[in-house]
């Protein structure tokens, strides 16, 4: 064992002097457990889920609407019966490719390149996608550049 030498003297002599250990603060008072846990007192959670308005479209699609003006913002989400599951073998390669053709193909006034031009410069959001049995297509914009969406 090596001899204490300076500043580890002082350590030793003042942890004698006061019997307190030579760890940080805090170490021994922290308290823990399944105890600390459950006894955090949380109060109960008050959630009121709005009410959507169900509305019937002439050509028979059903519609829920939600208006909520506390922010500018507006999203759509439609999903149809559809998905590649629906249809015969030799349909799934066109169907898959649908989704990234709906965004980068164009419309019919507008290029694939205008079209990404107009979403980035309005922030307009949009998804699409499918699975077996459905199709899914959304967008999300300011509330003021839904025109334009």
């Amino acid at each position: 064992m090596r001899p204490l030498r300076g500043s580890g003297v002082i350590a030793a002599a003042l942890a004698l002097v006061f019997h307190t250990p030579l760890q940080p603060r805090g170490l021994h008072a922290q308290t823990g457990g399944r105890d600390a846990v459950t006894s955090i007192q949380v109060p109960p959670l008050r959630f009121r889920a709005p009410a959507a308005e169900e509305k019937q479209l002439s050509n028979g699609v059903t519609v829920f609407f939600l208006e909520d003006h506390s922010i500018p913002l507006v999203d759509v989400f439609a999903r149809f019966s559809g998905g590649y599951a629906r249809y015969p073998r030799e349909y799934y390669a066109p169907g898959s490719a649908l989704p990234s053709l709906l965004r980068s193909g164009g419309t019919w006034d507008m290029s694939p390149d205008s079209v990404e031009r107009v979403l980035e410069r309005y922030a307009i959001q949009t998804t699409f996608g499918g699975t077996g049995e459905s199709i899914f297509a959304s967008v999300n914009t300011l509330t003021e550049h839904l025109p334009r969406a």
